[in-house]
């Protein structure tokens, strides 16, 4: 069920969409811009970070994006939201912007649904928990937001076992990351250069051909099939914690911030000492566990991250949203090497970094 199938169906984009997505064909090529325009996307959870997402897909023109989001708009969505404003308060999250999303390409199919992603995980076999966890599997690609731990690892389960790919995503306060689980990901890559050799111009690569006598430009380079493999969320979340010179300090705090609210059921709060005491315990705990000096990652880095990690902040969310939108664009497209597996954002240190997570 991966990208594959997306390619085939409607082969010519018609003249309208050539021209609407003439950046697009000139950034990645017009066999990406048909794979996009075949792709179906599900959105999981809809607050800012979502949103951005939502807004760069919807632009780059693929074929359907849902949202999936049982909440309702309260006043804390509103400081980085692109979408919701006063006037959405008490509606529900996805239905308050579709008409929003919409607006950005009429040729993006747009849907919602207001299921909570839980019941799809959970051990039940009503009719109406198989019904969801067969319409998530029915989408190309997930992204899902604003989900524990326990519910983003089991969703990461089902779509692996059913060749969806997968991403997990997650912004507090200034601090982000993204994590991919694309199975076994094909793509293809550039070819390197064959040396020029003056006697055998006549080379039968498809890199041949400056440019042709009707003015086409010079032929595309060749290319060659790569694959890259990648681990599942519960697997790359078992990686020993590392010395910041060595590892993002954004893994340890995107730890500590999803156990702390498995235990609690909510995020470290503002100026609360009692919630950033215990965080800076758990780190030190688990520094230890992980054979690190406990300052290594400092208090202090520890309690700033609890003094904003129920914020979202508007250009946090807009570079993530880029490097994550970008990078599911590159996903369908099938025409680079992917992030493997996740995108650390730190907007304090200005630093983004790729880490290769695995269980040691």
């Amino acid at each position: 069920h991966n990208m594959a199938d997306a390619s085939e169906k409607n082969d010519t984009l018609t003249d309208y969409e050539a021209e609407l997505y003439d950046r697009g064909i000139r950034l990645w090529g017009v066999d990406a811009q048909k794979r996009l325009r075949n792709a179906k996307i599900l959105l999981i959870g809809f607050k800012s970070l979502n949103a951005e997402i939502c807004k760069n897909l919807v632009l780059a023109g693929v074929n359907s994006v849902t949202i999936m989001d049982d909440g309702v708009v309260a006043e804390e969505d509103l400081g980085a939201h692109i979408f919701l404003t006063h006037e959405h308060l008490g509606q529900n999250r996805a239905k308050a912007a579709i008409p929003f999303v919409k607006a950005l390409n009429p040729l993006v199919t747009v849907d919602h649904s207001e299921r909570n992603p839980n019941d799809a995980v959970s051990q039940s076999a009503t009719p109406e928990a198989s019904s969801l966890r067969s319409f998530i599997i029915g989408h190309h690609i997930i992204c899902a937001t604003g989900c524990s731990f326990a519910v983003l690892s089991a969703l990461d389960a089902m779509c692996s076992s059913a060749g969806v790919y997968f991403i997990a995503a997650d912004v507090f306060g200034m601090y982000g990351y993204f994590f991919s689980n694309l199975g076994e990901f094909r793509y293809e890559k550039e070819a390197p250069a064959a040396p020029a050799s003056s006697s055998d111009s006549s080379s039968s690569s498809s890199s041949s051909s400056s440019s042709s006598s009707n003015g086409e430009p010079q032929a595309k380079k060749a290319k060659q099939q790569a694959s890259v493999s990648f681990v599942s969320l519960a697997t790359a979340w078992g990686a020993r914690w590392q010395a910041p010179r060595r590892m993002s300090r954004v893994f340890p705090a995107v730890q500590l911030l999803q156990q702390f609210q498995a235990r609690h059921g909510f995020l470290p709060r503002p100026n609360t000492q009692a919630d950033a005491d215990e965080m800076v315990q758990e780190k030190n705990n688990h520094a230890t566990q992980h054979k690190m000096e406990p300052t290594a990652i400092t208090d202090d880095f520890i309690r700033s991250v609890c003094q904003n990690a129920c914020a979202e902040v508007s250009p946090v969310c807009a570079v993530l949203g880029g490097v994550c939108g970008q990078e599911i664009i590159k996903v369908i497209s099938a025409n680079a090497e992917p992030l493997n597996n996740t995108f650390f954002y730190n907007a304090l240190d200005d630093e983004g970094r790729v880490e290769t997570l695995t269980s040691t």
